[in-house]
């Protein structure tokens, strides 16, 4: 923790810091040059990093003035994944990679420097992200695909059109898996879609995947894998799940990459303020890029909500003999209000029960506040958005403005 600080930075080097939920640090490059997963820094402009640990890496050496707070940092040998360095072979043909890996591998810090380093070579990019619990560029509980015409820098992944799908839960499972394999299969309709409108704007599809934490998570992969049909995976520390993968698709291109140094395990606390950060973000933006929302108020009966598939599925060794479980892709109302309280709400367009699921999203809610006496309700809104001719459907995902 610091108040002003002013280092050097030799040649050669990476200077990673550790930081937690609730630290808040600005960096002004005051002379050298800098990279920021592949970003180049600016001189003279302060950089605003929140809640979670990053690293920067100095080819030539520089000074830095750091202020705010944060747990520590350090320095180590300089390190630029060769994957990332790679990308310039994939210039002059369309390639889709998928980035897996256990958690806390550093797979999003690859990403980051494989897209950037995608733009410094003059390449176009679509990001897709399949998990719902760390989205990036959109609120918790999405899956979906951006398309990145600029490099990331400490902003992060910009939240500007993207195409989302809500699948409403942080983590996937077996009971939810034909809504999301579904959804997964809408991406690629679109990305094929896209490329044959224009194929020569889009030169490389990435993919980020839930980590390989579990059999459900694996068999995702699995079926990504099938459905995207890679040019390469990416498997980041997690040698079991890289042997499984290469002996069952034997035609795709895998490549085994240890963890990145620096990734640093968050406790489940932490990983739930940083979840929870990034709904806020939606609403509030960033010290960059700050939002104001406002506040509308509903009468309870004119707030129809609704969730794809059951909030709560019963397992279907449960069930009554004879009896079937309900498809997780039709959506029904969500009998009792009290339950919605700080859920996030997506608003998608009207479409029938069984093909909501399928829909773009168009914007967020979160209901912040029940008056039982009064029959209403408030709601945190973007903006003023018209909401005719639209669907609120919730699932498990919650937002507390002060975590």
């Amino acid at each position: 923790m610091c108040e002003v600080e002013v280092i050097t930075v030799n040649k050669g080097t990476d200077i990673r810091f550790n930081m937690t939920f609730g630290n808040r640090l600005i960096l002004n490059l005051i002379e050298g040059g800098a990279v920021l997963y592949g970003y180049k820094m600016n001189l003279d402009t302060p950089y605003y990093f929140e809640n979670e640990p990053f690293s920067l890496s100095v080819v030539e050496g520089c000074k830095l003035k750091i202020s705010g707070n944060y747990i520590s940092y350090y320095r180590s040998e300089i390190y630029i994944p060769e994957s990332a360095i790679n990308m310039d072979s994939n210039k002059t043909k369309r390639s889709t990679i998928i980035v897996a890996g256990s958690s806390n591998s550093g797979r999003t810090s690859l990403i980051k420097w494989m897209i950037n380093l995608s733009h410094l070579y003059g390449m176009n990019t679509n990001f897709v992200n399949l998990d719902p619990s760390q989205p990036l560029f959109s609120p918790t509980g999405c899956i979906g695909m951006t398309k990145v015409s600029e490099q990331i820098d400490n902003a992060g992944f910009p939240m500007v059109d993207p195409l989302l799908f809500f699948y409403g839960h942080l983590e996937l499972e077996e009971s939810r898996m034909e809504l999301y394999t579904s959804q997964v299969e809408q991406i690629h309709n679109v990305i094929n879609e896209m490329a044959e409108k224009d194929p020569e704007q889009w030169n490389s599809t990435i993919i980020d995947v839930p980590s390989s934490k579990n059999q459900i998570n694996v068999a995702a992969l699995k079926s990504t894998i099938q459905i995207f049909k890679p040019t390469e995976v990416i498997v980041l520390g997690d040698e079991s799940l890289y042997k499984i993968l290469s002996r069952q698709f034997i035609e795709t291109k895998f490549t085994k990459m240890p963890s990145l140094p620096g990734a640093i395990a968050l406790d489940k606390s932490v990983k739930e303020a940083v979840r929870n950060s990034y709904i806020g973000r939606y609403f509030y933006g960033n010290p960059i890029r700050p939002l104001t929302p406002i506040v509308r108020t509903y009468i309870k009966q004119e707030f129809k909500v609704q969730s794809i598939g059951t909030l709560n599925y019963i397992s279907s060794a449960m069930l009554p003999i004879f009896s079937q479980a309900q498809s997780p892709k039709h959506t029904n109302f969500v009998g009792i209000v009290s339950m919605i309280k700080n859920s996030l709400i997506a608003l998608l367009p009207k479409a029938e029960p069984d093909t909501t699921w399928s829909k773009n999203i168009l914007g967020f809610y979160v209901v912040i506040s029940l008056n039982e006496a009064e029959g209403t309700l408030e709601v945190l809104c973007p903006n003023d958005m018209p909401i005719e001719n639209t669907t609120f459907i919730t699932g498990s995902v919650k937002y507390i403005k002060e975590i």
